[in-house]
């Protein structure tokens, strides 16, 4: 790890979440995005014997109870998110917690609320190897995981971790106003569009998931989700490209109605076409 770290910052490659002590394991670090800079924190729960330690070289390791951090972390958090939100008008918590397979459990769920609570704009989970469910919690957006987007991991035919999203944030003002999903293969060490196939169990999985959550998942040639509108309504909806039917299928017109009365007026649903799959909100 200590070897790594330098040859990421000499092929310019932003990364967080290890270095020398306490502090700058925990430190955030900001990448530029569409005209704006986003600052990322990175934590995990994994291997807690590595944890950077006072300026012992490590990882930003966390520990938690089913209720609350354990109580030397909550300041170091609330610290490393207060410095990030002077550094970036939108802060995101790479979080590699909990278990790789499975749905987010209770203690899971808690912590991420928590993160939000403390001053993150989104949370970002990447310890389970498949997709789960998607909650907006005050606006924000909690991805309880965003599965494997590329890597050489055994498949498992039931959890199919070979299959994923492209996950597309829109901000504005600082607030999560959509999040866009589409649906991405692993295939040879590579990524590619999924089929109608695998974006037809990827869909039929995550509607299952999110409604756990509350959240709306619209079944069409279209799909959306939203955070924050711009009238200030908390959305709960999914918009994924690619999903059953044709691929150039137009959006219902009761349904484009309903997106439209639920974002505001100013939400238009498009036919402009990524890569051959799905659909685009302008």
């Amino acid at each position: 790890m200590k070897e790594c770290l330098p040859l990421l910052g000499s092929a310019g490659i932003a990364h967080a979440g290890a270095g020398s002590g306490m502090g700058q394991s925990a430190a955030p670090v900001t990448v530029p995005a569409a005209g704006t800079r986003v600052a990322v924190i990175s934590l995990t729960d994994n291997e807690p014997e590595w944890e950077a330690i006072n300026t012992r070289f490590g990882i930003n390791c966390i520990r938690y109870t089913a209720h609350a951090f354990d109580e030397l972390y909550p300041a170091r958090v609330d610290q490393a998110l207060k410095h990030a939100r002077e550094l970036a008008p939108f802060v995101l918590v790479s979080a590699r917690v909990g278990p790789n397979w499975g749905a987010p459990t209770r203690t899971i769920r808690t912590l991420a609320q928590q993160l939000l609570d403390l001053g993150a704009d989104c949370y970002w989970g990447h310890s389970n190897h498949s997709p789960q469910g998607i909650e907006f919690y005050h606006g924000k957006a909690i991805l309880y995981s965003a599965g494997d987007f590329v890597d050489d991991y055994a498949v498992d035919a039931l959890e199919r971790n070979d299959l994923s999203f492209r996950f597309l944030l829109e901000v504005e003002a600082g607030r999560l106003r959509t999040l866009k999903l589409f649906p991405t293969a692993i295939e040879g060490c590579r990524v590619r569009p999924a089929t109608s196939s695998e974006s037809a169990f990827l869909i039929n999985r995550l509607t299952r998931q999110c409604s756990e959550y509350g959240t709306r998942v619209l079944r069409t040639g279209l799909v959306v989700a939203g955070g924050t509108s711009r009238g200030g309504r908390e959305a709960g909806f999914l918009l994924l490209g690619g999903l059953h039917g044709g691929m150039d299928e137009v959006p219902d017109p009761s349904l484009e109605a309903e997106i439209v009365g639920h974002f505001g007026a100013d939400v238009v649903l498009g036919n402009q076409l990524i890569d051959g799959k799905g659909w685009v909100v302008h």
